[in-house]
């Protein structure tokens, strides 16, 4: 009967330990900071088109709100006003707390694929992933995008472990395939999907050639199936079948200005930045001149169709823009931007909590428990890296019939990483979080039985 408690204790404390710490830094953050919406970030971006779909219930209007997003997070959003009114933003955090101990409890069930023991060591390295923590507490749809990878990642595990249970498979997919719809951060990952199983099933002799085929590419299907009703829509109002007009814009006004800079971002090189600024009025001037046949002052931001045209003339220029600068500054912006993405802790944005701009922000002059914070986050960051890195290697080597677990979770840290070129923000890496968080445990779980 003791074992019994146990094990329900073991089974249901995670999800309740997640959901509890973010329930309380939430309050801590509305009650105590007055902090629901961080002008920070983009949380408007994401309730507009909520507010719009939950008012007229219209698809077609709530795509062409999205500007650049993605639906499925004002979906969510919407459906939340629907069970706790319009204006009820705090029931949105409320949810991803829920998410938040979810995403904990799904964790621990892929640390159990590859280590039955240690429960609370591992209950409390993923349960502290700060980057994850603080995730929740923002609306933003970072925290459901984790929430759908974690998910295909686990089943897609299982997948690996028992082989012959395609259904598996299939829900992964339609895991990731949410994934997909929700930031596009995960815009490769239909192809690294594709790619981990034409690897794995080369070396599984059991599956004939037409289910290889099939069951490689069965991804690519499932994932462009589910978003196939915005690309179609997409293709109807401008004649360009695309998931997101973000990309342009992104590559002109960010990636290009951050791969200008010697050390990439932090803050993108101004110059840089200001041509940016430069060719983006041209291009909306010029699309004015050729539509209306006069020069206006203010493009049309409204007009989808104008908009995904316009984005994909930013992609050219943007192309072209990079192309002029020298290959080693490419090399040594991008190798930095990805340092800083790797390495940063997300605790440097404690000090938004007190509104302090940390870009002019000097450690050496300000050093107070403000600082005292982010340097500890800082260290246990970096050391995490290290048994990371351990717990990679040692595995492999010791592990061999269950490598190609570890190989699938690493290109899916690939797949996240080619789309953060150039950026140093930490939340570029949380979709990796979890898969971080597994590795930490392998390395710290080998350290101890190598040296205690």
């Amino acid at each position: 009967m003791n074992y019994l408690n146990k094990a329900k204790i073991k089974k249901f404390l995670p999800f309740f330990l997640g959901f509890f710490i973010s329930f309380c830094l939430i309050n801590y953050k509305f009650f105590i900071l007055d902090l629901l919406l961080d002008n920070n970030y983009e949380s408007l971006d994401y309730i507009r088109p909520a507010k719009i779909f939950y008012d007229t219930n219209s698809f077609s209007l709530l795509l062409e709100s999205l500007y650049a997003r993605l639906p499925t997070y004002p979906l969510l959003i919407s459906s939340l006003f629907n069970f706790f009114g319009e204006e009820n933003f705090i029931s949105i955090l409320f949810f991803q707390s829920v998410l938040y101990g979810l995403i904990v409890h799904i964790s621990l069930k892929i640390k159990d694929i590859f280590i039955k023991k240690y429960f609370w060591l591992s209950l409390i390295i993923i349960l502290f992933n700060l980057n994850l923590l603080l995730s929740s507490t923002l609306i933003l749809p970072d925290i459901l995008l984790v929430f759908f990878v974690t998910n295909g990642i686990y089943f897609y595990l299982l997948f690996f472990k028992k082989k012959n249970k395609y259904f598996y498979l299939f829900i992964g997919s339609i895991f990731f395939g949410f994934s997909f719809l929700t930031k596009p951060a995960a815009i490769l990952l239909p192809f690294f999907l594709c790619f981990s199983l034409i690897i794995f099933f080369i070396f599984n002799k059991r599956v004939n050639i037409y289910k290889k085929i099939l069951f490689s590419v069965s991804p690519l299907l499932i994932i462009y199936m589910m978003a196939s009703p915005i690309y179609i829509f997409h293709y109807q109002q401008s004649g360009i079948a695309t998931i997101s007009y973000h990309k342009g814009g992104h590559l002109l006004f960010v990636v290009y200005p951050c791969l200008s800079q010697k050390w990439g971002c932090g803050v993108g090189n101004k110059v840089a930045a200001e041509k940016a600024i430069k060719i983006d009025k041209e291009i909306k001037t010029n699309s004015f001149k050729n539509k209306y046949g006069t020069v206006g002052q203010n493009f049309d931001k409204t007009n989808l169709a104008d908009t995904i045209q316009i984005t994909e003339i930013y992609e050219e220029k943007a192309y072209k823009l990079i192309k002029e600068i020298k290959t080693s500054q490419i090399i040594q912006s991008a190798f930095s931007s990805y340092m800083k993405v790797m390495l940063h802790t997300s605790l440097i944005g404690f000090i938004d909590f007190f509104n302090i701009n940390y870009i002019n922000y000097k450690i050496p002059d300000n050093f107070n428990k403000i600082t005292f914070i982010w340097l500890i986050g800082q260290i246990f960051l970096i050391t995490s890296r290290f048994f990371q890195i351990y717990g990679t290697v040692s595995y492999l080597k010791s592990n061999k019939k269950n490598i190609f677990s570890i190989i699938f979770l690493i290109l899916i840290c690939i797949c996240f990483l080619i789309p953060t070129l150039s950026s140093g923000n930490p939340r570029y890496r949380l979709p990796l979080e979890i898969i971080l968080s597994l590795l930490t445990i392998l390395g710290v779980r080998k350290f101890i039985k190598n040296n205690l």
